[in-house]
């Protein structure tokens, strides 16, 4: 479907457009959401892929009252609470 690369380069996107839009604690993205925030057309199927790959790596989680629902795992906020 895609090489390494691109999905690494998806992921690293997925986590900054989530970072911006501060989806942690309270703040939340449906998955279906997250496929349509500005992708190309033919990067949908791997976003998908992405966004599961983060779950499984931890960087992802889903928020705890919508098994539907995303949100950035602790340690994303942590590391945005630095930035500023």
């Amino acid at each position: 479907m895609g090489s390494d690369e691109e999905l690494a380069s998806i992921k690293a996107l997925i986590i900054g457009k989530l970072a911006r839009r501060r989806v942690y604690g309270s703040n939340h993205k449906s998955l279906d959401t997250i496929k349509r925030m500005g992708w190309k057309p033919h990067w949908r199927g791997l976003v998908e892929k992405a966004v599961l790959e983060l779950i499984r790596e931890g960087r992802l989680r889903w928020y705890d009252k919508s098994r539907q629902a995303l949100q950035l795992a602790d340690d994303e906020e942590e590391d945005e609470r630095r930035i500023e």
